[in-house]
């Protein structure tokens, strides 16, 4: 039997600020491989050998950008608690009951100065989960931990917490 999903939202990196950085990253180790593999030339002073710079090449010019591309947060709400997945680096679904939250709020907040960034961070400040922008629903737990998911939607979600956790 599968739980009623009351609210969903599926977030991805596509700002363009982040891809132009993930580019020139893939660029400049496309280059470098091409410049050595394919012509012979050393890339850089104290070259590497072929094996290594083929790996580092297919890591962060391949394999980064396309693990960033496919990421994804999800945020469900169903009747009786919320769900958080953040593919590929949290597979498992982190279900919170409402019966553990006393309090939620629609908020804005500064990713990198008040967390260190984007994805699953965890601070002083408690723990986030975040891909795009600076608007989110912070859950205030019983156990004092607070949890902030990010969300282009976060009055929406903020109100149908709030009807839930009442």
């Amino acid at each position: 039997m599968s739980k009623q999903v009351l609210f969903e939202e599926k977030q991805q990196f596509r700002q363009p600020s982040e891809w132009i950085i993930l580019s020139g990253l893939s660029l400049f180790f496309t280059y470098g491989l091409i410049k050595q593999v394919f012509f012979g030339i050393d890339f850089g002073t104290t070259p590497i050998p072929d094996i290594v710079l083929i790996l580092i090449w297919l890591i962060f010019a391949v394999g980064f950008p396309l693990a960033i591309w496919k990421a994804t947060l999800i945020t469900r709400v169903y009747s009786e608690s919320i769900g958080i997945t953040f593919f590929p680096l949290k597979l498992n679904e982190e279900i919170i009951g409402f019966d553990q939250i006393f309090k939620v709020e629609a908020t804005t907040y500064h990713p990198v100065l008040e967390y260190g960034g984007y994805g699953i961070k965890t601070s002083a400040k408690g723990k986030v989960y975040n891909v795009h922008g600076k608007k989110g629903v912070k859950l205030w737990l019983k156990s004092n931990r607070p949890i902030l998911i990010g969300s282009q939607h976060s009055d929406e979600l903020c109100r149908i917490l709030r009807i839930k956790i009442e």
